[in-house]
């Protein structure tokens, strides 16, 4: 399942009014428009991939690193700290990296869609004053593993939790605007590559839209179903 990018917040209420009138009677389906306008899409949890020709060797190395540095398989992910289908995807993905140390790491990159999630953004420039730190791994795990408490909960509190000692020095980055600039970047990577939504993983020369079932994200890593 994958959430719909930023500019489609509007669209969406009015697409879901319209298309619940015509599947009255019927359950277990949903439906939501897809990015900038394009005609509306069943939700699912797994989308076809596209494959995009040297995507594998040209990939950036941007992006913040969550694993070992020596893992033998990567995998792109850009998500948002406040999509639901994100939280699913990082709590499989540690699964895989308990399952499969030395070989699974993810590079994470920043897609915060903020007419859905007004909070997501403030979120990832909290976690790239972590990663300042040295803790951005922790950090970005605090954060999913209290999704309700993004916005509510004070940036400092899930510092300390990610093992954040200099708090100070953490409350300043979160005031400075340089750190804008990290995720604006992401942003322009998903936008070259036509990234519609969260989660989105980019594997070799393919792009995988939506949440993986697990089977899916194991067969990444070379492990067994």
């Amino acid at each position: 399942m994958m959430h719909p990018r930023r500019g489609e917040a509007s669209l969406l209420v009015v697409m879901n009014a319209v298309l619940a009138m015509c599947v009255v009677g019927l359950t277990g389906v949903v439906v939501h428009s897809r990015l900038r306008g394009t005609a509306p899409a069943t939700e699912r949890p797994w989308v076809t991939p596209r494959v995009v020709p040297g995507l594998g060797a040209s990939a950036s190395n941007l992006g913040h690193q969550l694993g070992r540095g020596s893992a033998s398989r990567r995998i792109i992910e850009f998500a948002d700290y406040q999509c639901p289908f994100c939280r699913d995807a990082a709590s499989q993905l540690s699964q895989l990296q308990r399952e499969r140390p030395g070989v699974a790491a993810i590079t994470f990159r920043n897609m915060p869609l903020d007419e859905l999630h007004p909070r997501a953004r403030p979120a990832a420039r909290a976690a790239e004053c972590a990663y300042d730190q040295g803790k951005f791994e922790p950090f970005h795990d605090a954060l999913f593993l209290d999704q309700s408490g993004v916005g509510s909960r004070p940036w400092t509190s899930f510092a300390v939790s990610a093992g954040i000692a200099d708090t100070t020095k953490f409350k300043a980055c979160l005031a400075s605007p340089r750190v804008d600039a990290r995720v604006i970047a992401d942003e322009h990577a998903a936008d070259r590559l036509g990234i519609r939504g969260t989660p989105t993983f980019v594997v070799g020369d393919s792009i995988f839209e939506g949440l993986p079932p697990l089977s899916q994200l194991r067969s990444w890593f070379g492990a067994s179903q």
